[in-house]
């Protein structure tokens, strides 16, 4: 499923070595803007980045809830352009003691492929919290999502406090973590039946997203 999620996607074990990246993250960690493969480990470029990311993964014995614990990393990048947000979350299923874990890349200077239908059908939202969960998953601020869409920053806010009560999740880096794991195996399915890269304004029609 990783192999066809339109984002960058890398699979570590519990001391940053990568044993998986799709290709788009290859492309990634060969322009070294940034976040890097060095050797055969992940790496972020900035000391600061690299200490933040490492305690990140130190930690991992300390949580217990292994589908949802998560956090978001902004990382800047020395070209200039806008930062990558990285999200980090655990492969649900592993041993808390030696997880896998799951980072996802975001350009928040380019607009991703993630459907807000598929947001709106999994998780009982409505289109107005779906569009707004969609450009929230693919790393843009509340203020560039309300610039996007072309609402206030306090709608937006308003729509992602009535996501939080309704999916009982506390931070946004959980949420963010929620949909792209819900999300990848509705990519794949549409994917491969050769689904419309729209914008969601209508439901599919495959037997995946009826399952």
């Amino acid at each position: 499923l990783l192999g066809v999620t339109p984002f960058p996607a890398i699979v570590l074990d519990g001391n940053g070595r990568i044993l998986y990246a799709n290709r788009t993250a290859q492309e990634i960690l060969q322009e070294r803007d940034g976040i890097e493969q060095h050797f055969d480990r992940f790496k972020l470029q900035r000391p600061e980045d690299e200490i933040r990311f490492l305690t990140l993964l130190g930690n991992s014995g300390a949580a217990t809830n292994t589908d949802t614990d998560a956090s978001i990393l902004r990382i800047e990048r020395p070209s200039g352009r806008r930062a990558y947000a990285v999200t980090v979350f655990r492969a649900p299923g592993q041993d808390a003691l030696h997880p896998l874990w799951v980072v996802f890349i975001s350009d928040t200077s380019e607009r991703m492929t993630l459907r807000p239908r598929w947001i709106e059908a999994m998780f009982d939202v409505t289109r107005g919290e779906a569009r707004v969960l969609a450009l929230v998953s693919e790393g843009m601020s509340a203020e560039d999502v309300g610039a996007n869409l072309r609402i206030a920053t306090a709608t937006v806010r308003v729509h992602l406090r009535n996501v939080y009560r309704k999916l009982k999740i506390n931070r946004q880096s959980d949420l963010v973590a929620t949909i792209l794991k819900a999300i990848m195996p509705m990519y794949a399915c549409d994917t491969a039946q050769g689904g419309r890269d729209d914008v969601g304004n209508a439901p599919g029609s495959s037997a995946c997203e009826a399952a």
